[in-house]
């Protein structure tokens, strides 16, 4: 959970928290995750490590909060 703090305060310091229209947290158990069809497929499959983090349905991190990574791409938006 630090890692996620970590991230949302780094998007703040840059001023990019207002470029997304939702930054949200989903405990992959939770039954909120059927609300993301795609991301729950990888997740099942395999095709993804969590933590995952989700941009617009494009997977941006995977296994990590790779912060540097989310706010470039975050940036380029």
């Amino acid at each position: 959970m630090d890692d996620i703090q970590d991230m949302k305060n780094a998007l703040k310091e840059a001023n990019l928290l207002g470029k997304l229209n939702a930054l949200k947290f989903i405990d992959i158990f939770s039954p909120i995750l059927e609300r993301y069809p795609d991301v729950q497929n990888k997740i099942s499959n395999g095709e993804v490590e969590v933590p995952l983090v989700v941009l617009n349905g494009e997977v941006i991190s995977q296994g990590s909060i790779d912060i540097h990574k989310i706010m470039g791409k975050v940036q380029s938006i």
